[in-house]
């Protein structure tokens, strides 16, 4: 990975917010929807933070 990889993904990492909810699974649909095409390695980057969201709310819901 490239250093200016790495460092995108601290600032995502620590710009996206930690608490899982579904109105931020939602947000982060329509905000990656919104990208323009040529924007993908920030999509992957911020779909994988959607993912880990998403992975919490099953875990959640399971637990309950």
């Amino acid at each position: 990975r490239s250093r200016s990889h790495e460092i995108s993904m601290q600032i995502i990492g620590g710009m996206y917010p930690s608490e899982p909810t579904a109105e931020l699974l939602e947000r982060t649909e329509a905000y990656l929807a919104s990208l323009p095409e040529d924007a993908a390695a920030l999509y992957r980057q911020i779909a994988e933070a959607r993912d880990g969201v998403a992975r919490a709310l099953k875990v959640q819901a399971a637990d309950i």
